[in-house]
């Protein structure tokens, strides 16, 4: 976030999706860091998404956000995401020709996938 906010000009745009998984866990996070096939399709997993923290440190981009629909901001509620019609979900585990592991298709993680269409103010 901080590298697009410094490339940026002013009234620059920055338009993006980011995968969030809810309901995780250490545990969960630490089995799907185990888990060889995240690594090998290019979705690996370290830690859970804070918005929060990648905003603190481009707070150009940050302008006009409405915080509490953002993972990592105080308000936000993975239940609240969960309800929402606008956005794309499915569940993390196997699909096609991707075989995860049974533990983590057991858990039936749902995921969003988030748009953001920021604006580096001036």
């Amino acid at each position: 976030m901080s590298e697009a906010e410094r490339i940026l000009k002013p009234n620059g745009r920055l338009i993006m999706t980011l995968s969030y998984i809810c309901s995780l866990t250490p545990d969960t996070l630490a089995l799907i860091t185990r888990d060889p096939v995240f690594e090998a399709t290019g979705c690996s997993l370290k830690a859970k998404v804070n918005l929060k923290q990648m905003f603190d440190r481009a707070p150009l981009l940050a302008d006009g956000i409405r915080a509490d629909c953002f993972p990592g901001f105080a308000g936000f509620s993975e239940e609240w995401l969960l309800h929402q019609p606008d956005i794309i979900f499915d569940y993390v585990g196997s699909y096609g020709n991707v075989r995860c592991l049974p533990e983590v298709d057991a858990l039936r993680l749902p995921w969003a996938e988030i748009a953001l269409h920021l604006t580096k103010a001036h």
